[in-house]
């Protein structure tokens, strides 16, 4: 934008949604239209009224956000901008494509056809940003290595990216953890083993059968697979499901850990145990009870 306005060019700011529009303009501090306004769409015609028979003019349009436009919407612009007129995309194709058909951004990118500037210095995170490094072997399709800080408490605050292993068990999965939590040696078919070594003993005081889950579960192969190999690192040995463990570090762990931090919880899904619905009826519950309630739909304020 500096530049343009030293070169005296007339140009144009917009980007896709209203949202990044208002990001756009809060950061240059200059008007910033979406692409519908600045193309004038009209809710009578159905179209937009800017085209190539009445044409945008100006010198220079920088559009942000540019992973979001289809091939509909490019188009629209296209037409309605002067051949003599420059663009330029801003965005980052590895993010959000554009909901409708098209990836415009990553096949310009991908075509080499124009001219590309890449920004490789990231300044969201530290140097040494486990997110960043995580964010980068995604991109080169290699698989993390994650931090569990359920077995080393120190990561909570050495580490800015942490993985717990946490799933929604089955009802035999919860079954036999509620059972192994009571007992002290573990049977299966004719031997007893010391539940916390794992080695054979001849004592059968609190003893779980586990020959039953055994055939239920039927990838173990040995107790030692069963009951290690494939809980311990889960919140499910600590009778935690994945509903649990979300509802108690918002609660409690974090809240106890960063009392100065705010705490924000996203998900992919918005049905399921985990998803949107869920999880905000839960915490609703759980953070802010009220004797007064407001039906919405299927929504309670």
């Amino acid at each position: 934008i500096d530049v343009l306005e030293l070169e005296k060019k007339h140009y144009l700011l917009a980007s896709p949604t209203g949202r990044a529009a208002k990001r756009f303009n809060e950061v240059s501090g200059k008007e910033v239209k979406t692409l519908h306004r600045l193309l004038q769409w009209s809710s009578k015609i159905k179209h937009f009224l800017r085209n190539e028979n009445n044409p945008i003019e100006t010198d220079f349009v920088i559009i942000d956000e540019s992973s979001m436009i289809d091939i509909f919407l490019m188009k629209s612009l296209c037409k309605a901008l002067k051949p003599s007129t420059q663009i330029l995309f801003v965005g980052d194709y590895h993010q959000l494509p554009s909901v409708g058909p098209g990836e415009i951004l990553r096949d310009l990118v991908l075509s080499k056809k124009i001219e590309i500037c890449e920004l490789t210095q990231i300044f969201r995170q530290q140097e040494k940003s486990s997110i960043k490094e995580i964010a980068h072997d995604i991109l080169h399709g290699k698989m993390s290595v994650f931090e569990n800080p359920l077995k080393d408490k120190s990561l909570w605050e050495s580490q800015d990216c942490l993985f717990i292993h946490s799933i929604e068990p089955t009802q035999e999965e919860k079954d036999f953890f509620l059972k192994y939590e009571k007992a002290s040696t573990l049977q299966i078919d004719e031997n007893y083993f010391d539940k916390t070594t794992l080695q054979k003993t001849v004592l059968q005081k609190d003893s779980l059968d586990i020959s039953k889950y055994k055939k239920k579960f039927p990838h173990h192969k040995n107790v030692y697979d069963l009951v290690y190999n494939n809980y311990t690192e889960t919140t499910l040995f600590y009778n935690l499901t994945a509903k649990d463990t979300i509802k108690r570090l918002y609660k409690e762990t974090l809240p106890k850990m960063f009392p100065d931090k705010k705490i924000q919880i996203l998900t992919p899904m918005i049905k399921g145990s985990c998803g949107a619905q869920s999880l905000n009826t839960l915490l609703q519950e759980e953070c802010n009870p009220s004797l007064k309630i407001y039906p919405f739909g299927k929504k309670f304020f």
